[in-house]
């Protein structure tokens, strides 16, 4: 993992330098490794397929929408909780 994300190296543009952006890049990595990317060593399957935890592999689209939708719920839910602060 350290060899295929910048984060981890101080000399990069990418290194990460608060905590929570390097935890949310790290989660990111890990998804698209387990359930997108195919491995030759275990018969073109993600190894979520070969533990038997998903059964197709997903696309970076589904990934990004789902980024997507969990971005703009936290937002929704932040705007929210703001109004029910003021009163509104």
């Amino acid at each position: 993992m350290r060899q295929q994300m910048t984060r981890f190296t101080r000399m990069t543009l990418g290194y990460s330098k608060e905590l929570r952006m390097h935890k949310l890049a790290v989660s990111l990595h890990f998804g698209i490794y387990n359930l997108c990317r195919r491995h030759k060593g275990i018969s073109n399957q993600t190894p979520a397929q070969v533990a038997g935890i998903e059964t197709d592999r997903w696309t970076l689209e589904r990934v990004v929408e789902m980024t997507d939708a969990y971005w703009k719920a936290k937002e929704d839910a932040a705007f929210i909780a703001a109004f029910e602060e003021a009163g509104l």
